[in-house]
């Protein structure tokens, strides 16, 4: 009986905790469901254009980024290589030559954030020189049309939208077209250095003038340097040699192939001596302490630059220079090696229409030349070596 009680008030607890159960897990009610959807609506309407705006100026920081890249890339390049990139190289663009100075792959230097190709366009101007030697100006700018897929022709000055000159929307620099050297860019007008100054970066564009002056100006003062303490170790040098020949003849009383019977020295060159540029006969005397020497240290008809390199390079061993000053600082040879000095110990005069006639034996000597290139004897710059 008490099993059959206890069993009816085990059923019953069941049942109850059932229908409880089952009310509990009842849906949300109309009014709950409307009320969470205007809720949701009001959420995103108020969120949406602040992740808009976020997006966007993360777009364009990485577009400044990726732009600050690309112009170190160039100057990295220019530095390396002396001139820009071309920019209608269709063998290796532009952007893949960039892309082994930066992090960057060649598809992002090639293309903005927003996945729009940008437009490079380079000019190397080399129309100006220092004393012979080029003198590069690099014009580079780089395009693209940004977030809004348009070329950017205003922007706010002091709270005021005004129409600016820029790289691709200048009136007097921009036909329309989107291709590297098409007509109407910069880079096709008659004054391409004007044109460039005419123009400015607007928003996302860039652009980069480059010249190696200052490089130039730097090397041609180390070899204008060097020249004069070649010339200054030659002077010391011939003195010298004088001074021994002096002695060497005080007590001579015959006339000897130095020494004059009154003790004097005869005529001779003290210099070390050198072969002629294009050999002809040199009957002059070459003393060295006191004596006749025909030794020649540098011969300026060497069949290669690398001979008469070290050649060069023997006269400043003779001197005490720096193996350095040989050369130039400021050109190079064929061989891609600083290009040496031209001595000439006995050189020629300069003539109005030509070269002189070489001094001989008992005739008036010139002082040594020594000059960075060699002219023929009959141009209008002739070096008379």
């Amino acid at each position: 009986m008490q099993l059959a009680r206890l069993l009816k008030l085990t059923s019953t607890s069941q049942q109850k905790d059932a229908r409880m159960n089952l009310k509990s897990a009842k849906g949300f009610t109309l009014f709950e469901m409307i009320l969470t959807v205007a809720i949701m609506a009001i959420l995103v309407a108020t969120t949406t254009p602040q992740i808009y705006e976020f997006i966007r100026q993360r777009d364009k920081q990485n577009e400044e980024v990726a732009q600050l890249q690309v112009r170190k890339a160039l100057e990295a390049y220019i530095a390396d290589k002396g001139v820009p990139p071309s920019d209608n190289d269709i063998t290796t663009p532009w952007y893949e030559k960039l892309a082994g100075y930066t992090s960057l792959s060649s598809n992002e230097i090639a293309n903005d954030v927003w996945g729009r190709p940008r437009t490079y366009i380079a000019y190397l101007d080399t129309s100006r020189n220092i004393y012979g030697t080029t003198v590069s100006v690099t014009y580079v700018s780089l395009h693209s049309m940004g977030e809004n897929g348009k070329a950017q022709k205003t922007e706010t000055v002091n709270g005021n939208t005004v129409t600016v000159s820029g790289i691709a929307v200048a009136n007097d620099a921009y036909s329309g077209s989107t291709s590297s050297g098409a007509t109407g860019w910069w880079k096709n007008m008659t004054d391409r250095a004007a044109s460039f100054a005419q123009i400015r970066a607007v928003g996302d564009d860039q652009m980069m003038r480059y010249t190696n002056y200052e490089d130039v100006l730097r090397r041609y003062n180390a070899t204008r340097e060097r020249m004069d303490k070649l010339s200054e170790a030659i002077e010391t040098y011939a003195r010298s040699q004088y001074a021994n020949h002096v002695a060497a003849c005080a007590s001579s009383t015959t006339t000897t192939a130095t020494c004059n019977s009154d003790g004097t020295p005869r005529m001779a060159i003290y210099y070390p001596r050198s072969t002629a540029r294009q050999v002809t006969t040199d009957n002059a005397r070459y003393v060295k302490n006191g004596a006749i020497d025909n030794t020649v240290v540098v011969n300026n008809a060497a069949t290669t630059e690398d001979d008469r390199r070290e050649d060069m390079e023997d006269l400043m061993t003779l001197l005490g220079l720096p193996l350095e000053y040989c050369c130039s600082a400021l050109n190079n040879s064929s061989d891609d090696k600083p290009a040496p000095f031209y001595y000439f110990s006995n050189p020629r005069p300069r003539g109005a229409t030509a070269c002189g006639a070489r001094p001989g034996a008992d005739e008036a000597k010139l002082p040594a030349r020594i000059t960075t290139i060699y002219n023929v004897d009959t141009s209008s710059d002739r070096t008379c070596g």
